[in-house]
């Protein structure tokens, strides 16, 4: 019991006809309607319509497949857009154990990621984002156009194998490794 208090994640053992039948909050999932979100309330009586049966026909899944369910939703809670996933497993032919997390946050990230995406490969410079093992990670088309590469080809592998170990080693080891200490270099 101690070790499922700690979970930052709220937990719901429900029936197959949405009767909560035991609540563990987590501390990181804010609740939309806390005062019904109880051992032996309807989860129709917590959430919008719409969840509710989203919510429910993933629990009928999951109890015909015994296989797990997955799904994110975005839902407003106290004014704010948040983001969560569920979890749904069959404990047997008649209750599921729903285990939801508050993804907010790696949402948000996603999307200012997807922002800067936009931004990079919008433009006409060439942009390669490389680790501290100097293996590419992220190339924008400038950069495959200029290599004559495609993403499979660059991306994962190392900087020597693309320009060649020599040139590698003689001129853009020091400066990635200049950069890699967080210094602005250009040549």
């Amino acid at each position: 019991r101690a070790l499922v208090e700690v979970i930052p994640d709220l937990m719901v053992r429900l029936r197959a006809d949405g009767l909560r039948l035991d609540v563990v909050p987590g501390g990181a999932v804010i609740l939309l309607n806390p005062e019904q979100t109880v051992a032996g309330s309807n989860i129709y009586e917590a959430l919008p319509r719409n969840h509710a049966e989203t919510r429910m026909a993933h629990v009928q899944r999951a109890i015909e497949t015994r296989e797990i369910q997955i799904y994110d939703y975005d839902i407003w809670v106290e004014d704010q857009l948040r983001y969560e996933e569920a979890r749904v497993i069959a404990i047997n032919d008649q209750e599921v154990l729903i285990i939801i997390r508050d993804i907010t946050e790696r949402k948000q990230a996603e999307a200012q990621l997807r922002r800067y995406e936009r931004i990079v490969s919008a433009t006409t410079d060439g942009v390669a984002v490389v680790d501290r093992n100097y293996v590419y990670q992220v190339v924008n088309q400038t950069y495959l156009d200029r290599n004559g590469k495609t993403r499979q080809e660059i991306v994962g592998h190392s900087v020597a194998e693309l320009l060649g170990e020599a040139e590698f080693q003689s001129q853009i080891k020091p400066h990635l490794d200049s950069c890699l200490k967080g210094e602005v270099v250009q040549y």
